[in-house]
């Protein structure tokens, strides 16, 4: 299989003076990867100066590096690192030219400058494309064996407990068709054998063998000059095992997805440069965390805009279950960036990431749910609880009912707010124990302010129906105060009517009486005869005043209650309770011993009853009777003569 060509120009990544170039990301992806990509694959060849690594480059993956002109000098053609890309095959790869080893114009760096460009190569490349001479098999010095020392002794270095085989094509150069490709094979792999021997007496912590740091494949290409239809021949060979082979291993990932390559590839080089130490889990670990890093905030800045104005909104009023529907939105909006940003990368690190990202959002959220939950409170206080219990102000009627009722309305509400509030929790949480203590304490204070106010309502309220009253006096009240009035007038020239609207029933009725009693005395005083006294409607005296009362009434012989009994408070129903004697009697008609002149009649020694006669249970008492001293009353309690005494029955005889 023939590749199409690559790109016409090359990306200078190291320059001569060993200097990072920033734009490979850039170069790439203008050449037709994606950031995303974590399916491409990296070669890169080293080799001594002058041996014809370019040139191989061009010929297997037809890219474009500088090649040297034989026309002129064998001098150096490549000068730190260039890459270019060929995407012809399933897999996107990187072609990485690395300048020759030991060249003239390097010299002042001897082996550190093979050290610094080994190592990159080894950090980066699946594939490692070692470019020597045949000449160089069996060589000890001055042979490119040197560099496959340095690789060998840089992979357990570099990779430490993730030591794992380098696949490395070992391309012998110019070799003839009579070449005895077997014994150089045996050759080699002898001699490769005592380098690694060699190298681990200085790791003799790692238990390796060869094949765990190695995998090789060892290629004979003809002179390319020489022999150019066998060299084109072997070229196409080679390309098998890149475009269609196993060149690659096919369960191996990228170091880090495209998009973090070219940061994960500075960090190794500057490090290469100041001579720091490094291992190459930790520097995957790295890059991992700085991309994440970045993705997390990218993805924070994806839905910023929207999450503002969505908290501007909430700031205001309340959005009701628009709360929930927008967290998830942004939520999933903002995963999605940060996946296709960290996509590729470590996984373990990215789904830490992922957790902050979710939390983040969450606490973002959370404060907008805070904000949202107060507004529900402050609506349950101001819009729901105060107007309901003001327009049940008006039905009631004292401050009990109105207390109750405010309860009963507090009680339902905190019911309600318990299945209201889940719309804005984030994952549809009932009311926490606080909010429902700040909405009581909320409502409980509205409570107050609204009891204030109804008892100024009360008040207010109170204060109307009286003047009402003193406005509106029963049309029933008017005629009877009308006709009195006009009674009193006809008596007394100078006598003024009150205003009946400037008083209500009772002080209006109370004024009429006061005025008629006053009339009535100067009448007696003038006349000495009774003068008009206040009638009902029938004409008979109206016995609500004192007047007709106590003038009636007496004319009438006995003044009475209103169950028809005389009225003791007058002093002509006193008199009639004397006995012949003159003493005072009781209602049932005995002695009433409240009276000095009733006590006089027993002496202080004689032992009384309750009613205040003798009471004949007493010896004292009885000795007296019987000497005639003590009479008991005549008379029983009904006031009667007692017919049991002789001198009743004589005086009843007589009768």
């Amino acid at each position: 299989m023939e590749p199409q060509k690559g790109n016409n120009q090359a990306f200078q990544l190291i320059d001569n003076e060993l200097d990072w170039q920033p734009g490979l990301t850039n170069y790439l992806t203008k050449h037709g990867l994606s950031k995303k990509s974590n399916t491409y694959k990296i070669v890169s060849i080293m080799g001594a100066q002058s041996t014809g690594k370019s040139t191989l480059l061009n010929s297997l993956f037809s890219t474009h590096f500088q090649e040297m002109d034989l026309t002129t000098q064998r001098s150096q053609t490549t000068k730190g690192v260039s890459v270019q890309t060929n995407t012809s095959g399933k897999k996107p790869i990187l072609v990485f030219d690395v300048e020759g080893t030991d060249s003239e114009e390097r010299k002042d760096l001897g082996d550190r400058f093979e050290k610094m460009l080994c190592t990159l190569a080894l950090v980066a490349s699946d594939v490692l494309i070692v470019n020597m001479w045949v000449t160089d098999v069996g060589r000890k010095v001055g042979s490119s064996m040197e560099l496959l020392n340095s690789i060998l002794r840089l992979n357990l270095q570099v990779f430490k407990e993730e030591v794992k085989p380098k696949s490395i094509y070992i391309v012998l150069r110019d070799c003839s068709p009579q070449e005895n490709t077997q014994e150089l094979a045996k050759k080699f792999a002898i001699r490769l054998n005592d380098v690694f021997v060699e190298i681990k007496k200085d790791f003799p912590d790692l238990n390796v063998a060869l094949e765990n740091v190695l995998k090789y494949k060892l290629l004979f290409l003809p002179h390319k000059q020489f022999q150019e239809s066998l060299f084109q021949t072997q070229i196409q060979e080679i390309q098998k095992h890149f475009f269609s082979g196993d060149a690659f291993d096919s369960t191996s990932k990228t170091a880090v997805p495209l998009s973090g390559f070219e940061k994960y590839l500075e960090n190794i080089w500057n490090k290469i440069k100041s001579d720091k130490a490094f291992d190459i889990p930790n520097e995957k670990a790295l890059i991992t965390e700085y991309f994440c890093e970045r993705a997390f905030e990218e993805s924070l800045k994806e839905i910023e805009t929207e999450f503002q104005t969505f908290k501007d909104e909430c700031e205001k009023a309340l959005v009701g279950e628009r709360f929930q529907e927008v967290y998830t939105e942004l939520s999933k909006k903002a995963l999605e960036k940060f996946e296709a940003q960290a996509y590729g990368y470590d996984e373990e690190i990215c789904e830490k990431y992922q957790q902050n990202l979710c939390e983040k959002i969450g606490e973002l959220f959370g404060n907008i749910s805070y904000d949202q939950i107060e507004l529900l409170i402050n609506y349950y206080e101001e819009k729901v609880f105060a107007k309901e219990m003001h327009a049940l102000i008006h039905s009631l009627n004292t401050i009990e009912q109105i207390q109750k009722e405010c309860e009963n309305v507090k009680t339902l509400l905190i019911e309600k707010f318990h299945a209201e509030v889940k719309v804005y929790k984030l994952n549809g949480e009932t009311a926490t124990d606080k909010e429902i203590r700040t909405l009581y304490n909320a409502l409980s204070t509205a409570q107050v302010r609204i009891l204030n106010e109804a008892l100024e309502e009360l008040e207010r309220r109170k204060k109307a129906q009286e003047a009402d009253a003193k406005k509106n006096i029963p049309e029933r009240v008017k005629p009877q105060a009308k006709e009195q009035s006009m009674m009193l007038i006809e008596n007394d020239e100078n006598f003024t009517i009150p205003n009946i609207d400037d008083h209500d029933e009772e002080e209006y009725k109370q004024m009429l009486e006061e005025l008629a009693d006053s009339n009535l005395q100067q009448s007696q005083n003038a006349n000495g005869s009774h003068a008009i006294y206040p009638c009902k409607k029938d004409g008979t005296p109206d016995m609500r005043y004192s007047m007709n009362r106590e003038v009636f009434l007496k004319d009438a012989g006995c003044p009475k209650t209103k169950s028809g009994a005389p009225d003791m408070r007058y002093s002509v129903n006193r008199e009639t309770l004397l006995n012949d004697s003159g003493c005072p009697l009781t209602k049932s008609g005995e002695l009433d011993m409240r009276y000095s002149v009733n006590k006089e009649q027993y002496p202080k020694d004689i032992k009384l009853k309750k009613d205040g006669t003798p009471d004949m249970r007493c010896k004292k008492n009885k000795e007296l009777f019987a000497s005639g001293q003590l009479k008991p009353s005549m008379l029983k309690k009904d006031g009667t003569p007692d017919m049991r005494f002789k001198a009743n029955k004589e005086q009843a005889s007589v009768n």
